[in-house]
């Protein structure tokens, strides 16, 4: 019996010796993989920039082409389905309508030029007629 308390007692230091070096090693670890230095910082925020500067007026035209057809079709599903969900409220409406709420409230400047119907009363009452605002 002894020898089997004391093989126990082996195993026993042995996983706690382990579990010790895991808990100081594994901080150290993920302090040095996660901290950027700030030279490698200021380097990427350099590159972003330069780019920023590289864009032509022809760039941002095409980009702004290709976000408002994107942005209408956003804006018509918005309007009809505020339209269905206020006629007829159920559990599946509730989440549709908090999403669309949260794409408003999370991109202000994008939604009051390209989705007005953010601005949809009939989706703000839904909300505080079904109480699912805080």
């Amino acid at each position: 019996m002894t020898s089997y308390n004391q093989s126990m007692n082996l195993y026993y230091l042995k996983d706690v010796t382990l579990y010790r070096v895991i808990l100081i090693l594994l901080p150290i670890f993920l302090l040095n993989n996660a901290l950027v230095p700030q030279e490698k910082l200021s380097s990427i925020m350099a590159q972003g920039q330069q780019e920023q500067n590289n864009a032509t007026a022809t760039d941002m035209k095409n980009l702004r082409d290709s976000i408002i057809p994107q942005a209408e079709e956003v804006n018509e599903a918005n309007l009809e389905l505020i339209k269905i969900c206020t006629n007829s409220p159920n559990a599946r409406c509730d989440n549709t309508m908090i999403i669309i709420y949260n794409d408003c409230v999370a991109y202000p400047a994008f939604v009051a030029t390209h989705i007005p119907s953010c601005g949809d009363s009939r989706l703000f009452s839904y909300l505080v007629a079904r109480e699912l605002l805080e």
